[in-house]
């Protein structure tokens, strides 16, 4: 009896081991995974003992309680998988959100002008480039009776992006309603980005602005000088901005490039032009009985930025404006040529075209120096614009890092 009674002990003490042995005082959920494809292999931690009882939700309505499984996903999307582990008394659980192939989505929405469905037109999507920090057209999508004014734009990438709706001129409400933005810009700085990671961005709604009204004997027409390689003459959008920034009339350019406002009353007003993802610099002008017909106006489009102004002489008292360091982290120099003594105005923008400082500046005749102080500026791309009450004379592009 004694020796089975010892028996008996030895062979639960056995057992008590063996269990410590396969036990682990600790255990880790997250494991390491290679993706490749529509598949995606993960690796357990080594620190798991062997007893360590694993289990994988994959985020797609799939499981495993293999140790270091191997899952093919049936489609391209966003998942968020999960892992828990159990080695008692140790329990542990980790999450991680992954992305597979190259998942699709879809934008979708509807234009109005006021409380109608607007058409015929059409909607542009825009997509924002991180690598550069730019805004560049990607597809285009019909506005017409049979879809009453909805645009949808399919096999959409994670990404930013931007919608702008533009009428044709067959649609009874194009020349009373702007070009706009989601959700109711009529410049693009002011528009709504679309963010796109997981899932359709629906009922993305461009409300198209009214245009004011005003009544005189007002004109003012120019022309575009384009060195955008990658822009038409035809159709850029220019506007017409009132003394409060408040759009009164838009207009787009003709074929070789020429646009004319009429029948404006006397006030001051900005030409501005509408160019997605390029900073903007308006020209002041004023009507009057005396000045009603402007026909000098000009616009320089290039890679970066548009530049409007009104062709005279005056325009023509700086040059050779340099912008150093570039890129800059507390101060900009900038040196500039004038052919005259005068005060400007020094402004800085964004790309967007927001203001961030404005100061006035004498210069004399010659060389002039002066600096901007750019410490406290978030990091980005920046225009120096040197300015008169005719438009912009030299601007610069510099970036704060």
């Amino acid at each position: 009896m004694k020796n089975k009674i010892f028996s008996l002990v030895v062979l639960v003490m056995g057992f008590l081991a063996l269990a410590q042995t396969n036990s682990s005082a600790s255990c880790t959920a997250k494991p390491t995974w290679k993706i490749s494809g529509d598949t995606i292999w993960f690796t357990a931690d080594a620190s798991n003992g062997a007893g360590t009882k694993f289990s994988y939700n994959f985020g797609d309505g799939t499981n495993s309680h293999d140790r270091s499984p191997k899952h093919v996903y049936a489609k391209d999307g966003v998942y968020r998988f999960c892992v828990e582990v159990n080695d008692s008394p140790c329990a542990d659980h980790f999450c991680e959100t992954i992305t597979i192939g190259h998942p699709k989505y879809c934008i979708t929405g509807n234009v109005f002008a006021g409380s109608h469905n607007a058409y015929p037109g059409y909607v542009l999507l825009y997509k924002y480039n991180y690598a550069d920090s730019t805004w560049h057209a990607v597809d285009t999508a019909k506005l017409t009776s049979t879809n009453n004014g909805r645009y949808e734009f399919g096999h959409v990438e994670q990404g930013r992006y931007m919608v702008k709706a533009v009428l044709d001129s067959t649609s009874a409400y194009y020349k009373k309603f702007l070009p706009g933005y989601y959700s109711h810009a009529t410049r693009w700085g002011k528009g709504n980005v679309i963010e796109i990671y997981n899932g359709c961005a629906e009922h993305k709604d461009i409300h198209l602005h009214e245009n004011g009204n005003h009544k005189g004997k007002g004109k003012a027409k120019g022309h575009v000088k384009n060195k955008h390689k990658k822009m038409a003459d035809e159709d850029l959008e220019v506007l017409l901005l009132d003394d409060k920034d408040s759009i009164v009339e838009w207009t787009t350019t003709d074929v070789d490039g020429n646009f004319t406002f009429t029948d404006i009353a006397n006030g001051n007003y900005k030409i501005y032009t509408e160019f997605t993802g390029l900073v903007t610099m308006p020209a002041a002008i004023s009507i009057s009985d005396a000045n009603y017909d402007i026909s000098n106006i000009e616009i320089v489009v290039t890679q970066t930025s548009v530049v409007t102004s009104v062709a005279d002489a005056n325009t023509k008292l700086v040059n050779g404006l340099v912008v150093y360091p570039n890129p800059a982290t507390s101060v900009i120099n900038a040196n500039i040529n004038s052919t005259i003594n005068a005060d400007v105005m020094v402004n800085v923008t964004d790309i967007t075209g927001k203001t961030i400082i404005s100061n006035k500046q004498h210069i004399t005749l010659g060389a002039n120096q002066f600096s901007v102080d750019v410490s406290s500026f978030a990091k980005g791309v920046y225009i120096l614009n040197i300015n008169n009450n005719k438009g912009v004379l030299q601007h610069s592009r510099f970036e704060v890092k």
